[in-house]
């Protein structure tokens, strides 16, 4: 909730100026259940949406200000993720 009123603020108001655009994140889980999972969780994250697979392989994200580190958050994002997941399948 207070991230999503923190993503409203910013779009709305015009002394806190966006620099929306894309990033190509190289998600580094495996193609599979497990992978869309973690796209799911990032479709909920402020400020970012997965919108397609890039040529590269990557994930194109748009963001709602590339000037923030996304690309650190989704790592680590990403990280979190795969050490919860790999907890609960008995891995770790």
């Amino acid at each position: 909730m207070v991230a999503g009123a923190d993503v409203a603020r910013r779009a709305l108001d015009p002394r806190l100026p966006l620099r929306p655009g894309f990033v190509i994140y190289p998600v580094g889980i495996r193609p599979g259940p497990v992978r869309n999972m973690f796209t799911t969780l990032m479709s909920v994250m402020p400020g970012t949406v997965p919108t397609a697979w890039h040529a590269s392989g990557g994930l194109l994200i748009h963001c709602l200000d590339v000037a923030q580190p996304i690309m650190g958050q989704l790592s680590a994002e990403e990280a979190l993720f795969a050490r919860v997941i790999r907890k609960a399948s008995g891995d770790g």
